[in-house]
């Protein structure tokens, strides 16, 4: 299941392959942290897609212009896409254009971290491309992945390897040794919340020593926006009844910035130094309704004559 390669829950120091040499970082710059939460994924937009884009044979195809062109074939079928599924043509439109309010701020990236589930990783890889940095490779972190408990499925995810990723086209980096294996991370299906704090904090501050400077970014879940953060600037961690108020606020391709302050301490940017992403929903047109209606309007105006 997923990459194999891991050097345990050590933190590796000193990586150069997939960052901005030393000598492109803008050292006057303030150490930063950027979470942001993933983009629009399929399945809340269209609960039944597995069953409507999948035949058969297990062939995929595009039913609707906000799904995926394609998609790879999965070693488990269609089932593998249902707990790791990819985000919309809109959901990469909202990653590419808050890479774009970045780049418009001045933000470049010295390191971008992504979790293993499909939706992180493609939001990653549009990000990158709105700052204009898709040369710079993603470090895939089994430790950033979802909070088991928001799991609802008694199966595991299984993930992309890195090789299946740079196969569709992500660029990742290889040689990346995670702070936490798959198998660290899958035997954490019993973790609570407060494991699940802890779990993030931990790799989180793995990948912030392992950075020398300017701006690491980690694309996760809805939950990460607090876990990246919480401890690390010395608040409270969420209860289990916090969660369902995260909601609420947490969109799709929402970010929250945290700044190493002189005396060492970390602290939320507020307001964060780029634009918000702000839209409407916008559901299936049904022309046949539109019909209907019209119908219903000529047989009121026959009963009225």
């Amino acid at each position: 299941m997923g990459d194999t390669v891991s050097n345990g829950s050590m933190c590796v120091n000193g990586h150069v392959n997939g960052k901005l040499d030393k000598d492109e970082l803008n050292n006057s710059k303030p150490f930063e942290l950027v979470v942001v939460r993933h983009a629009e994924r399929v399945d809340s937009v269209f609960p039944d897609w597995i069953t409507n884009c999948f035949d058969e044979s297990g062939k995929y195809r595009q039913v609707d212009l906000n799904l995926p062109k394609s998609l790879l074939e999965r070693k488990g079928g269609p089932k593998d896409y249902m707990l790791d599924c990819p985000i919309t043509e809109i959901g990469y439109k909202q990653a590419l254009l808050t890479g774009e309010g970045m780049r418009r701020s001045g933000v470049v990236i010295s390191a971008a971290y992504t979790s293993p589930s499909l939706r992180c990783v493609h939001t990653c890889a549009a990000i990158l491309k709105g700052l204009g940095q898709d040369d710079l490779a993603m470090r895939v972190e089994p430790g950033q992945g979802d909070y088991w408990g928001s799991i609802s499925s008694e199966r595991s995810p299984v993930f992309l390897t890195n090789e299946e990723l740079i196969k569709i086209g992500m660029k990742i980096e290889a040689t990346y040794k995670p702070a936490m294996t798959f198998e660290e991370f899958y035997s954490c299906r019993q973790e609570t919340l407060q494991d699940c704090y802890e779990r993030v904090d931990r790799i989180t501050r793995c990948a912030l020593d392992d950075t020398t400077g300017g701006t690491v970014l980690v694309v996760g879940h809805m939950s990460s926006l607090d876990m990246c953060t919480c401890l690390l600037e010395g608040r409270r961690p969420a209860q289990d009844d916090d969660i369902s108020e995260i909601v609420k606020f947490a969109t799709y391709c929402c970010a929250l910035v945290s700044r190493k302050m002189d005396d060492g301490k970390w602290k939320m940017v507020d307001p964060q130094p780029f634009l918000p992403l702000t839209h409407s929903n916008n559901s299936t047109f049904d022309a046949a309704a539109l019909k209907q209606i019209g119908e219903m309007k000529t047989k009121s105006t026959e009963v009225l004559v």
